[in-house]
């Protein structure tokens, strides 16, 4: 005797699929999103420490207090830009953001200067000590909000480094600011050899800092001749006195050249490199047209 067939068996295993499909695309939609929204909080950490490197760093040879001030900058701006986790200034959705099953708010980022790297734990050496500055590196965080929507299921805390959830974030990101390079114009331009001694006339922060490195290795009268010693391992005869601080900077513009008193020998002309003498300077720096680097 055939029993009766069976019926709704298909309806009852479709719908218990589509149950298990709804619940598998829901929470990989969210789990997507939150992966998302984290890197952004990531994203907005490293943002003011690369933005801060384009700013100003030091006046040479005096200050070295803009790399904070810079640095603060790029905070403003970063938090401006990534308050709706997007980051382009083009874009401005609020300062929070809901996706489909995932809203995130309350973006914060913190900056500071030092704690990174001490280059001088002794203390810097005492020819660049009235020179130059450690600034100690600078590191961001970066934190933010975010909730399950249409579920309420999670609330917790995205941090820029590290495990957030609902912890406070501790890791930060950090990097090296200020190579202590010339930088603009006012540090760049050429400088003209004072005749009278006192360095030179036309970058007044390149000419007081080697001036500065100059005397804190010894007095004007002795400083070159520990140089002359140093340089050919022996003193000439009738070795000239210096009692004063000369600096030639000349570049390009010059051709590498400046013109002083000829002196004894009859020359005037000083030449820094690439100089004419041997000719394979002058040449190499012909050859390397407008080409960076040379190449």
């Amino acid at each position: 005797m055939r029993g009766a067939p069976r019926r709704g068996q298909s309806l009852a295993e479709t719908a218990i699929g589509l149950v298990a499909f709804v619940i598998i695309l829901t929470f990989g939609i969210h789990f997507a999103e939150t992966t998302l929204l984290a890197m952004k909080v990531t994203e907005a950490a490293a943002a003011p420490l690369w933005d801060a490197t384009a700013l100003k760093m030091h006046t040479l040879p005096t200050s070295f207090s803009e790399a904070k001030t810079s640095l603060g900058v790029a905070q403003g701006n970063a938090q401006g830009r990534y308050a709706d986790f997007d980051g382009r200034s083009s874009v401005s959705r609020g300062s929070a953001v809901t996706e489909v099953f995932t809203a995130a708010s309350g973006m914060s980022i913190s900056c500071s200067m030092g704690g990174v790297y001490n280059f001088f734990a002794g203390g810097p050496p005492p020819y660049i000590s009235n020179t130059y500055r450690d600034n100690g590196g600078a590191q961001c965080t970066a934190s933010a909000s975010a909730a399950s929507i249409r579920m309420s299921l999670f609330k917790y805390t995205y941090c820029a480094i590290g495990r957030g959830g609902r912890q406070p974030c501790r890791g930060s990101m950090s990097m090296l600011l200020d190579d202590w390079g010339l930088a603009g114009p006012a540090e760049s331009s050429e400088c003209v050899v004072k005749t009278n001694g006192g360095g030179c006339n036309g970058n007044a922060p390149y000419s007081k800092s080697v001036e500065n490195a100059f005397d804190a290795v010894g007095d004007r009268g002795t400083a070159h001749v520990r140089l002359v010693q140093f340089a050919l391992q022996r003193l000439p005869p009738n070795l000239a006195q210096v009692t004063d601080f000369y600096l030639s900077y000349r570049g390009e513009e010059s051709k590498f050249t400046e013109t002083v008193n000829a002196g004894d020998n009859g020359d005037p002309d000083w030449h820094t490199t690439p100089f004419a003498t041997p000719p394979q300077y002058e040449a190499a720096h012909g050859s390397r047209s407008n080409s960076y680097l040379g190449m």
